[in-house]
């Protein structure tokens, strides 16, 4: 289950996303969409990471890695861009760590099929990346 877009009461309903979690009522919880400071917010103040960022935490790989592995492990052609040379670097430091088909299976769970048009003038905070 996830966060779609960051709304005005994102902890509220993270919180009732992570009670439902540690009651056995869902697989998975996370967040799609966030910003650094949002998506930091939700991490400093809630116990259960949300799905990326553990797959990320269990590989030892930023979650950016996670879904271009996740990508590329599929046949997706990615053309990840960037203007920072770190960055860079790490998008193609991809190849040397393979998801597990239990974990692919969780990304693809994610996969709500919403459309990337109509994004909230928030999400501009990242356009360095």
């Amino acid at each position: 289950m996830l966060i779609h877009w960051p709304m005005q009461d994102d902890l509220g309903t993270y919180r009732a996303l992570e009670e439902a979690y540690q009651a056995g009522k869902l697989r998975s919880i996370g967040v799609s969409n966030f910003n650094r400071a949002q998506l930091g917010e939700i991490m400093a103040n809630f116990q259960t990471v949300p799905v990326l960022k553990d797959l990320a935490a269990k590989y030892d790989h930023t979650t950016a890695q996670v879904m271009l592995r996740y990508l590329t492990q599929r046949q997706i052609m990615v053309i990840p861009r960037s203007t920072n040379p770190t960055h860079m670097a790490a998008n193609l430091n991809i190849f040397y760590f393979a998801l597990t088909a239990a974990d692919l299976a969780r990304v693809q769970a994610l996969d709500e099929k919403f459309s990337l048009s109509g994004w909230p003038s928030s999400m501009t905070l990242d356009e360095d990346y």
